[in-house]
């Protein structure tokens, strides 16, 4: 995945195109996308929101 976002970058600043989305999509893939996806795989270990949280 890190390497088709990168690919994808690459492709639009060798355009003179560069976007913000790309920029986005990193920020959101290391913060809020991770945590969610860490959250739903640890369903029904009764941790804490706060642990859950810091594993993320």
């Amino acid at each position: 995945m890190w390497s088709l976002s990168g690919a994808l970058s690459v492709g639009e600043l060798l355009l003179h195109e560069l976007s913000v989305r790309p920029i986005v999509y990193a920020a959101l893939s290391l913060t809020v996308i991770r945590m969610a996806s860490v959250a739903i795989a640890m369903t029904g270990t009764r941790l804490r929101p706060s642990t859950l949280a810091f594993m993320g």
